[in-house]
């Protein structure tokens, strides 16, 4: 293992924001996100097929709310420092359905930080009074349990079509959580 690579292990995904991601670089494999808030500081690629599918949808509708969905989801997760001290968060496809672990990315964070077990946190101050915050931190027992495992759907294969390969032309398109 690279001695750079930090924290490889299965977390849930969620982004919480009206802004949170900004595609920088979109191909068959991955998806490339510069994090609102911490340009050019940390990155997130991607290569879970359900959320390459999710961008192809968003490139091709126009509409975020379908990419929150497929976005917040398990992923086995790599944060590699960089040699410019940048961090890539890499997120690939994990068998794992409750994963112990949560890679919480907010953007406009008005509240006080809750108090869990953090593994890594970067805060910084945002607009009109909030802050951007990207942390991985170990859920509490018992939260976030599923009822029935087939609530969370396995990666489908997916092949965007290859108009889409190493496509950067919509690289200003900001993605929302739709949750606010």
């Amino acid at each position: 293992m690279n001695d750079d690579n930090l924290y490889p292990l299965a977390t849930f995904v969620t982004i919480q924001g009206p802004r949170v991601l900004r595609l920088l670089e979109f191909q068959n494999e991955f998806a490339l996100f510069d994090v609102i808030g911490f340009e050019n500081q940390i990155f997130v690629q991607d290569f879970r097929q359900n959320s390459i599918r999710a961008v192809y949808e968003l490139e091709e509708k126009d509409d975020p709310s379908f990419f929150a969905d497929e976005f917040n989801a398990p992923a086995h997760l790599t944060v590699e420092t960089q040699p410019d001290q940048s961090l890539l968060i890499k997120l690939e496809d994990t068998p794992s359905k409750k994963p112990e672990y949560m890679l919480w990315i907010a953007i406009g964070f008005e509240d006080d930080i809750p108090l869990y077990n953090y593994l890594f946190e970067h805060i910084l101050p945002f607009d009109n009074d909030t802050f951007a915050i990207v942390a991985v931190y170990q859920r509490p027992a018992n939260a976030y349990q599923f009822e029935d495992e087939s609530d969370l759907a396995s990666p489908s294969s997916f092949s965007p079509p290859s108009r889409y390969k190493s496509s950067s032309e919509r690289s200003d398109f900001r993605i929302s959580s739709g949750m606010y």
